[in-house]
């Protein structure tokens, strides 16, 4: 790995263990997240890709899937990165569940027009490619799309892994230590291709349409359900997490990581290369 790009890693992965401040998945987490969706791109999407990225670029590098990271505090939108459903409902509602009208739900609707938007600028463009791989992925872990009693998506319920003395917040462990469980020191873009090689190829063309299909909201929905029955049923704060517990997070996590590659594809490919009445329409 470059020095430069080695220092990048160090530091993302340092700024998203932080207690209490963690809103996303580990930088391990997006970036086998978007080489399954690369890997899931038709020919069209790709050469338009190819067309925006630098040579050489692929979206599972730091500067592509985790860039949005590594400026949310200096552009002050953490917020973007996931919307607060509380446990106790089972809808979306915008002015109840986000910040000033944005939450990460809008936030893909808008970066999704903008890519797809080829009069906007090449630079914006970009951006609304960047912003949309990694939010994708954020609204599928769990603690995106949650919260129970205000406690910022897990960021302030403390929980102990099995066999660990020190605590860490349930929003942590499942951002890193159960992603590091799934990849069992696997290299994540290269984790992430070998799942598009090895299930998603293999799935029925119905199965894996299904497992595609639907909007932002219906993934925050589904993402909040998970949410409510693996993630807090049962977990208190100062709880030491079980064995059995974090054996099921594991599966859980995987699962969610697979949907967000394949949805991420779909909505590249949709974006990317619309359909052929779309570009008539536009001439």
């Amino acid at each position: 790995m470059h020095p430069l790009r080695k220092l990048l890693f160090v530091a993302v992965l340092v700024s998203c263990a932080g207690a209490g401040s963690a809103r996303a998945w580990g930088p391990e987490g997006h970036q086998a997240i978007a080489a399954l969706a690369e890997a899931l791109l038709d020919e069209g999407a790709r050469k338009a890709l190819l067309e925006l990225l630098e040579k050489d670029q692929q979206l599972s590098d730091f500067d592509i899937c985790v860039w949005a990271d590594n400026v949310k505090k200096d552009l002050k939108n953490g917020h973007w990165h996931y919307v607060d459903i509380p446990f106790e409902k089972d809808d979306y509602v915008p002015e109840r569940d986000g910040k000033d009208g944005a939450d990460v739900i809008e936030r893909i609707a808008h970066f999704t027009a903008v890519l797809k938007d080829k009069k906007a600028e090449k630079a914006e463009r970009v951006k609304a490619l960047k912003y949309l791989v990694h939010f994708v992925a954020d609204l599928h872990q769990p603690l995106h799309c949650i919260e129970r009693d205000h406690d910022q998506g897990g960021n302030k319920c403390l929980v102990t892994m099995p066999g660990k003395t020190e605590q860490s917040n349930l929003h942590r462990v499942w951002d890193l230590d159960f992603v590091s469980l799934v990849l069992n020191k696997a290299v994540p873009a290269a984790y992430g291709a070998k799942l598009a090689e090895d299930e998603v190829s293999k799935m029925e063309a119905g199965a894996r349409a299904k497992l595609a299909a639907g909007t932002a909201t219906d993934w925050a929905l589904e993402a909040h359900a998970v949410g409510k029955k693996d993630v807090y049923e049962g977990v208190k704060s100062g709880d030491t997490l079980t064995e059995a517990y974090v054996t099921q997070a594991a599966i859980v996590t995987k699962r969610q990581m697979l949907a967000a590659g394949v949805r991420l594809a779909r909505v590249l490919n949709e974006t990317l290369n619309p359909k052929e009445e779309e570009k008539t329409a536009d001439k």
